[in-house]
């Protein structure tokens, strides 16, 4: 991260539920799209990381990488169990925002809203069907540039070739297309030196490039995309899924975080709203205001949602093990064949 970088948007005014040391947002897509619209010229330089369980849990490992998570404007749950844990803590309007929906609802009003776009990462075969999906999908969408980058780190010559041709080009959206956690590497280390608003979106190139098929909708929903996942790829995926998800629910829905995640969900709810009010509105003050008696409802609900995660984790359980068996079966037709 460029320590000398000056951030143009006030991130604490942006509420956020920390799981695992990562301090996710505690959006919804609608909020999201509305912060883009209104911001987009101020999140030029800046970046913003696409969390699932996989990088959450990595995070939690990497101290480094937690930190280059938290640098960017802001980190979005990509993953269901993510949002879904944020709900049981009280954050009530926390929701799956997920990289590849997130850039297809940009792509949507890109024409309207004269967005530029550049995509950067995968391989060239993939690229070049992801132009071509994109622009019959989104006809009219401004993409000026993509490139996909050699299997070896760039050398500094090498980088600032493509730093400079890159803000030749003037993108709004800068499409990071690397693979946790070499993509948020990347915008972190590019942080003010790119002239764009850097997404890392990870499987988006592939899904958009019909390489792969996303989950059906009731999938997606039932935080069960994973499995999906999971069954197009389970030589690569197997071991790490087994070992990210068990940790995650043993961290987050057993031993249920630590003292520094406890952090007011009140005064994080109210910035939810505030966003999009009077820039002059001081939400300290509106939460300070509040009444004992609603801050001690707040927290007897925080309570609860505690003392139940027991009975959550059990639900979990459940759905590891259906998908377990899911593996089983599938590692078998694959030897048998």
């Amino acid at each position: 991260m460029d320590s000398t970088y000056e951030r143009k948007i006030d991130k604490s005014k942006i509420p956020t539920c920390p799981i695992l040391g990562v301090n996710l947002a505690a959006i919804n897509m609608d909020w999201l799209l509305k912060f883009t619209e209104k911001n987009i010229e101020k999140l030029k330089g800046d970046y913003m990381t696409v969390v699932n369980v996989y990088s959450c849990v990595s995070a939690y490992e990497d101290s480094e990488y937690c930190e280059i998570q938290n640098g960017g404007v802001l980190a979005i749950p990509d993953g269901g169990p993510l949002s879904t844990v944020g709900r049981k803590r009280g954050y009530k309007k926390m929701e799956r925002t997920t990289g590849p929906s997130y850039m297809g609802e940009i792509l949507k009003v890109s024409v309207e809203r004269g967005y530029k776009h550049y995509f950067y990462g995968s391989t060239p075969s993939t690229i070049e069907k992801l132009r071509e999906n994109l622009l019959s999908a989104y006809p009219g969408s401004d993409i000026v540039g993509m490139y996909s980058p050699p299997f070896r780190p760039l050398t500094d010559e090498e980088d600032k070739l493509i730093v400079d041709r890159i803000n030749e080009l003037q993108p709004d959206f800068i499409w990071i297309g690397l693979g946790a956690p070499k993509q948020e590497q990347f915008m972190a280390a590019h942080q003010g030196k790119l002239n764009g608003f850097m997404v890392g979106v990870g499987a988006a190139f592939d899904y958009y490039a019909g390489n792969i098929d996303r989950a059906p909708e009731w999938m997606q929903k039932r935080n069960l995309e994973w499995v999906y996942r999971l069954i197009q790829d389970p030589r690569r995926l197997l071991k790490k899924y087994w070992h990210t998800n068990f940790k995650f629910i043993w961290l987050t829905m057993v031993r249920g975080g630590n003292a520094t995640e406890k952090k007011s969900v009140v005064d994080e709810e109210m910035k939810f709203e505030a966003m999009f009010m009077d820039d002059t509105i001081n939400t300290e003050s509106v939460t300070t205001d509040m009444s004992e008696t609603d801050r001690g409802g707040v927290e007897r609900r925080l309570f609860y949602l505690q003392t139940s995660q027991y009975h959550n984790c059990r639900g979990w359980l459940n759905t590891i093990y259906i998908s377990s068996r899911i593996k089983g079966n599938l590692l078998f037709t694959v030897s048998a064949a």
